[in-house]
């Protein structure tokens, strides 16, 4: 990914695209696997990573947990490591709060290309586990 040049907002996009990849490919393996179809099929994890490190003009802690809980948004589970203190696991039950399940009026351009509210609510967000590692045990289920 490169690193000069390019805004904070490009990079979290594009780290999020490449999390949606991954996600994608995990849920096509796992759909494909040879389990017997009326058996339990394996489960597709996104892997979630708080870093401690926080850089000036860098985008937040919250926002980058968000959007790589959003581009993971279609595994069965999150596993999140990194969430060394309460505070961290704070911040992922926080972001999780932020992108659970609700219905919302988009905004939507017409003919003309000005903005309106939409006449149907849209369901938005996503009701996903996850799981808080801590030195490869599971210390917490969100």
């Amino acid at each position: 990914m490169p690193r000069a040049l390019v805004s904070e907002g490009e990079k979290v996009a594009f780290a999020g695209l490449l999390a949606g990849l991954a996600c994608a490919e995990l849920t096509t393996a796992a759909a494909g696997s040879s389990a017997p179809p009326d058996g339990p099929r394996p489960l597709a994890a996104a892997s979630v990573h708080l870093d401690a490190v926080v850089l000036v003009d860098a985008t937040t802690l919250a926002a980058c947990l968000e959007t790589q809980l959003r581009s993971g948004a279609a595994a069965d589970c999150f596993l999140v490591a990194g969430a060394d203190t309460a505070a961290g696991v704070e911040a992922v039950r926080e972001a999780l709060r932020r992108c659970a399940p609700r219905r919302v009026r988009r905004r939507v351009p017409g003919l003309t290309g000005i903005y309106a509210e939409a006449e149907e609510e849209t369901e938005v967000g996503f009701d996903v586990l996850a799981v808080v590692l801590r030195e490869g045990e599971i210390h917490a289920v969100l």
